[in-house]
């Protein structure tokens, strides 16, 4: 059974999909791994898949989309320049 679910941040949109019992041992109370894939949907090529058991489910989907929000905020700030970044460290605007 296949999830998936958007979440938009400063303007990126990444699609967020889990894959269910990607993989299960064949034996009573065997291991089940879901596949969690995160991409995004615009022009850029950001792409991360993982696999995890069902306890770890949710803090591996919140350490993905942080680890997608991180490297937005330093695709954002790579944009600026010095002049910028420090004005914005002293509480300055656009």
């Amino acid at each position: 059974m296949e999830m998936n679910k958007v979440h938009e941040y400063r303007g990126f949109k990444f699609n967020i999909k889990v894959e269910l019992n990607h993989t299960v041992e064949r034996r009573p109370d065997g291991l089940r791994q879901h596949k969690i894939t995160l991409n995004d949907m615009g022009p850029t090529n950001y792409y991360e898949t993982y696999l995890c058991e069902t306890d770890n489910l949710l803090d591996d989907i919140n350490g993905m989309i942080n680890n997608a929000e991180v490297w937005a905020d330093d695709l954002i700030d790579e944009r600026k320049s010095f002049e910028e970044k420090l004005l914005e460290s002293m509480g300055f605007k656009k």
